[in-house]
């Protein structure tokens, strides 16, 4: 009996660890996965900080083709002034 009793709480010791195995892995599992959101996000902001570049680019671009067109109209305007000046 007592050989018995003693087979019978070594089983159920080596299912407790089994248990507590488990579980570790369950935790580990889900701290890979949290880990892979926080890398998921990081990689969103990375993206939306390129984005954000992006069109601050553009709205430089913008600006700069717009100065361009102000000159050539000030260079236009300044080139018909000229040919008045001669004309008179």
């Amino acid at each position: 009996n007592n050989a018995i009793k003693l087979t019978n709480n070594a089983i159920q010791l080596t299912n407790n660890v089994i248990q507590l195995t488990n579980n570790a892995i369950k935790l580990t599992n889900n701290a890979i996965q949290l880990t892979n959101n926080a890398i998921q996000l990081t990689n969103n902001v990375i993206q939306s900080t390129n984005n954000a570049i992006q069109l601050t680019n553009n709205v430089i671009q913008s600006t700069n083709n717009a100065t361009q067109s102000t000159n050539n109209a000030i260079q236009s305007t300044n080139n018909v002034i000229q040919c008045y000046r001669i004309l008179d």
